[in-house]
């Protein structure tokens, strides 16, 4: 998908592709109206479900956590659908612009961190599901690659991102049930017993 020097509701100039994951496109863009630069989160409709209820549900998780205006969560900035003459539409998020890696990226390039900025690190992630929480969301995929690092200065600053994936992700046919999405290996044990049955059958 390469949706460089698309202009999207004629407000967000894509100008490079600089990130992908499992679902996603990742692209550097401008905003004409605040005159600034924007991350865009452009979804693989071949990833992501198109049923109403759930684009619905995404929506409001969107909606909340974009009123949230806490230093531990990803400034959300807007959110559509850019339409397409053929297939299903391409669901995207407008976020703040970092100049953040996530932790699973910095700790696989050979970064330590002493136990104060582990710790610090750890504060910091709570913090941001606690703003969440109290909002009512539950981030339901909580990991490595969704906790961004800003380490600008002398400073360690989380970011949390993704928020709601769980209810946009198009079930698939395997294991673990839609209730359990998120990624086996870093849920919670109730969660992962839970799926473990599922699997099982009992």
């Amino acid at each position: 998908m390469n949706l460089t020097g698309t202009l999207i509701d004629d407000l967000y100039e894509m100008q490079d592709l600089f990130a992908e994951g499992g679902m996603s496109y990742l692209y550097r863009a401008y905003d004409r109206v605040r005159g600034i630069s924007v991350a865009i989160k452009v979804f693989d409709p071949s990833t992501v479900s198109n049923r109403i209820e759930d684009v619905i549900r995404y929506q409001g998780v969107i909606e909340k956590i974009s009123s949230a205006a806490h230093p531990n969560i990803i400034g959300i900035i807007g959110s559509g659908s850019l339409a397409r003459a053929f297939g299903p539409p391409l669901h995207y998020i407008v976020m703040e612009l970092l100049p953040a890696g996530n932790l699973l990226n910095i700790l696989n390039a050979g970064r330590s961190f002493s136990p104060g900025e582990a710790a610090e690190i750890t504060l910091q992630t709570c913090r941001g599901l606690d703003a969440a929480h109290r909002l009512g969301v539950i981030h339901g995929d909580i990991k490595p690659e969704n906790i961004l690092l800003d380490e600008g200065g002398e400073n360690i600053n989380v970011k949390l991102i993704d928020f709601g994936l769980s209810h946009i992700k198009k079930p698939v046919e395997s294991a673990y049930s839609r209730e359990a999405s998120g990624t086996f290996c870093y849920m919670p044990p109730e969660q992962a017993g839970s799926s473990a049955r599922k699997r099982s059958g009992s």
